[in-house]
């Protein structure tokens, strides 16, 4: 089963790259190298497809990097799927400029806001009652989905544990 699944994943990362090169190929500028040389045009393709991902491994890992293109992937079909239908309701042609550059704009944004939550830890009070009889009310302190090793660190985990710790809480969840 989980060779399947390896598969699949893999089948789909490559599946995704070429895609997403696809996309660079029919960009006017990349179409108009693609009349004098199509090789040329596919390398122009993938290099644009590298010089989105190799950022991201290099200065943050392999997962942020795949995180990228899964989205970027996701988006630029979504957008292609939208600029088709559009252009069979307008009687147009598709204009995969617009849906490249909405994409990629879309993807950074959605990306930006998702690092700048995960780096910005909220705490968000909550108060519960229960008709339980359990002493002296509790003071519980929770925090998920830390993304340990990807989004916080062992110091950046430890200054949220120090800063739950300065809350003098009686119990602290990490989920």
């Amino acid at each position: 089963m989980w060779l399947i699944i390896f598969a699949a994943v893999i089948i789909t990362a490559v599946g995704g790259l070429i895609y997403l090169a696809a996309g660079f190929y029919r960009l006017a500028v990349v179409k108009k190298i693609a009349e004098k040389n199509k090789a040329a045009a596919w390398i122009i393709s993938f290099a644009a497809v590298a010089v989105i991902a190799l950022p991201w491994l290099l200065v943050v890992n392999m997962w942020a990097m795949a995180v990228v293109l899964i989205h970027l992937f996701l988006f630029k079909l979504i957008f292609d799927a939208v600029s088709f239908i559009a252009s069979k309701i307008c009687k147009r042609t598709p204009n995969w400029n617009i849906s490249t550059a909405a994409a990629m704009i879309f993807t950074a944004s959605y990306l930006s806001i998702g690092w700048y939550s995960a780096h910005n830890v909220v705490i968000t009070h909550y108060n519960l009652t229960t008709e339980k009889d359990i002493g002296e009310p509790l003071r519980i302190a929770m925090i998920a989905d830390s993304h340990l090793g990807t989004t916080l660190d062992g110091d950046e985990f430890a200054a949220q544990m120090k800063r739950l710790d300065d809350m003098n809480v009686d119990a602290v969840m990490i989920v």
